[in-house]
């Protein structure tokens, strides 16, 4: 029996997607480009889709307003 361990990561990317993003605040109406993967190593490939995402004011998904 063998378990391997994904690894997923989110980056917040720059508008052109050529580095990653330093400061993490917005304004409203911005856009934000994220990245996100997951690191199979030796499994075989997998798609990675990302069916929900929630912008709060506090890392605290569940606070008000997002």
């Amino acid at each position: 029996f063998s378990e391997e361990k994904l690894v997923f990561s989110l980056r917040l990317m720059e508008e052109n997607w050529s580095a990653e993003k330093m400061t993490p605040t917005f304004q409203l109406g911005d856009r934000a480009h994220l990245q996100a993967q997951v690191h199979t190593g030796s499994h075989v490939p997998l798609q990675l889709f990302v069916d929900h995402c929630v912008a709060t004011l506090t890392p605290d998904w569940s606070t008000s307003p997002y």
